[in-house]
């Protein structure tokens, strides 16, 4: 098999690529979590650049209705459009508890995507480590 000695295009390290990929446009980067780093990096992707972020602490909540989208983790998230290719987004959890910047909110009978106001307890970071360790403790 024949190599090629290539740099990857995020972290610069040297590494050896079979003369194959390269034949079918890859091998521009010496892993995926490079190549993955590098996409969030640039957020440049298919000739688009969608911008996503948080929504700050005392931010105005658009007006207009979101997007109701389930993140990684199962929480449902909210999204809106606020720009070309510019999104603002926040867990539809921390709106409906109306937690302050720093506070947990605890998901009573722990489906992330049950929003209900009488499933949802705003703690601190502290208390809410305390009550999954009590709760970890009791199913042992």
């Amino acid at each position: 098999m024949v190599t090629v000695e290539r740099t990857c295009g995020h972290c610069s390290k040297v590494f050896l690529l079979p003369q194959q990929k390269l034949k079918h446009g890859r091998g521009g980067y010496c892993s995926r979590r490079c190549f993955d780093a590098w996409r969030t990096a640039n957020a440049t992707y298919h000739g688009r650049r969608d911008v996503y972020r948080m929504l700050q602490p005392g931010e105005a909540i658009p007006s207009w209705e979101p997007k109701r989208k389930r993140d990684q983790q199962g929480y449902v998230v909210l999204v809106w459009r606020v720009g070309s290719y510019s999104y603002v987004m926040v867990r539809e959890h921390r709106l409906m508890a109306q937690a302050d910047y720093g506070m947990h909110v605890h998901h009573v009978n722990g489906q992330r995507d049950d929003n209900r106001p009488e499933n949802l307890q705003v703690l601190s970071p502290s208390e809410h480590i305390k009550w999954h360790r009590r709760q970890e403790a009791l199913t042992r």
